[in-house]
């Protein structure tokens, strides 16, 4: 989980560096870096772009030295319009004083640092939605330009807006053995999304996996490719386009979040009438 800690450095540096080190310690990858490399002073559209590419959420840190940095300003509505269409991807801390308008949803959303009694109870609220109960672990075939695509506009947009974590193992950067990495993760994610396009031996091994610890699935394929006998009963999405995937993924993780807050599993057995099949992704790991 990819966090930009959007700041001013002179004034608010401190705060972003004890923001990074408790977002460590949670187990999610916070970056601070400066996108004027990327995209020079004033390039709104590329700000969106490397934004969407390259982070799951935006942390700015609010002040009145922020509002008063035309770039920090730049990158903060280039985040919320990418809120707008992935809804939690901007979770503002307020530090000081500022003149930036906030959306209502981003107002509601926003953590003051300055109301609460320790640093702790402002990150806990902060961090709420970051939390691995609310992670997606996404199992499929990367390194393929067309379904790389396919995570990036269509399956990390939809698991974000439907107010999970997405993670996907290859952005991860750990020295351990890739399956280790892989099985910890499953073990601690709720839901875990499996892309069964390719017939990826990896992907298959971490599906039964994800089966044997009872985990919350959500399996798609893409177009017409075949599955395996004893997959073919379960509900599955088969998808053509990325707007489809996006769609249908927001609406299975919304039926999931339900029955995370207390509502009844379905039996795998019934699914496949209680919904009619539709287009989704697929694939497997290329370790």
């Amino acid at each position: 989980m990819r966090i930009l800690i959007s700041h001013d450095w002179a004034t608010d540096g401190e705060f972003a560096l004890a923001l990074t080190k408790a977002l460590v310690e949670m187990g999610a990858e916070p970056r601070i870096e400066n996108l004027k490399g990327a995209c020079g002073e004033q390039n709104f559209e590329c700000l969106k772009r490397e934004l969407r590419k390259r982070f799951d959420h935006v942390v700015p840190v609010l002040s009145e030295a922020y509002s008063k940095d035309q770039f920090l300003i730049d990158e903060f509505f280039a985040a919320v319009s990418l809120d707008e269409s992935t809804n939690g991807f901007v979770l503002p801390a307020v530090v000081g004083d500022h003149n930036i308008p906030l959306p209502r949803v981003l107002r509601q959303r926003a953590t003051d640092f300055r109301l609460r009694t320790s640093f702790k109870e402002a990150f806990d609220q902060l961090a709420a939605p970051l939390t691995s109960s609310r992670q997606v672990f996404v199992v499929m075939r990367f390194g393929d330009p067309q379904l790389d695509k396919a995570y990036d506009e269509a399956i990390r947009p939809a698991i974000v807006g439907a107010r999970f974590s997405p993670l996907r193992i290859d952005e991860r950067r750990n020295p351990e053995m890739i399956i280790t990495q892989v099985l910890r993760e499953i073990d601690r994610s709720p839901v875990v999304f499996v892309d069964l396009t390719g017939e990826r031996p990896n992907c298959y091994m971490e599906l039964g996996y994800a089966l044997a610890k009872e985990k919350e699935l959500v399996l798609a394929i893409r177009g017409d490719e075949t599955l395996p006998f004893d997959i073919g009963g379960r509900r599955i999405i088969r998808w053509h386009d990325r707007e489809q995937l996006k769609m249908e993924l927001v609406r299975w993780l919304e039926e999931i979040s339900d029955r995370l807050s207390g509502g009844p599993k379905p039996d795998a057995a019934e699914a496949p009438e209680a919904r009619p099949q539709t287009r989704t992704a697929g694939g497997g790991f290329r370790h």
